[in-house]
């Protein structure tokens, strides 16, 4: 998703949406993000603009990205810490244990951050809040 976003605010399509060039971008949650590894090739790494810039400035304030990683995922990791730019823009790298007895210790707990409930939880929260946010603006 970083990825697209980064290639749509760099070149938008004028024929796509806000939505579609990421301008109403309200909320991020990156889970086993792998961002930090492939930040090693840029000399000085930047992320996506973040919030969107059409928003309305009650969502501007609620806007928030949150990294969610597990120590023992190998693709996942804290992103604020990449550098100033990315420490500005993302509110909070959350260490989480995913996985459960099987999979919380190895590699493998990668595929399972959608279904671990310390994680689905805030989201939906999240995702309440704003939508809350929208039907009174």
């Amino acid at each position: 998703m970083s990825n697209y976003l980064w290639d749509k605010q760099h070149h938008p399509d004028p024929a796509a949406s806000p939505f579609q060039n990421g301008k109403t971008l309200a909320g991020m949650f990156t889970l086993g993000c792998n961002i930090p590894l492939f930040s090693f090739a840029e000399s000085d790494p930047q992320p996506i603009a973040f919030p969107g810039n059409v928003l309305s400035s009650t969502l501007k304030q609620n806007a928030r990205w949150f990294n969610y990683f597990d120590k023992d995922d190998v693709l996942g990791y804290p992103i604020k810490v990449i550098n100033e730019a990315y420490n500005k823009v993302v509110d909070e790298d959350i260490e989480v244990d995913i996985g459960g007895l099987l999979r919380s210790w190895n590699p493998f707990s990668h595929d399972v951050y959608w279904s671990d409930k310390d994680i689905i939880n805030p989201v939906a929260n999240y995702l309440s809040t704003t939508l809350k946010i929208l039907d009174n603006d």
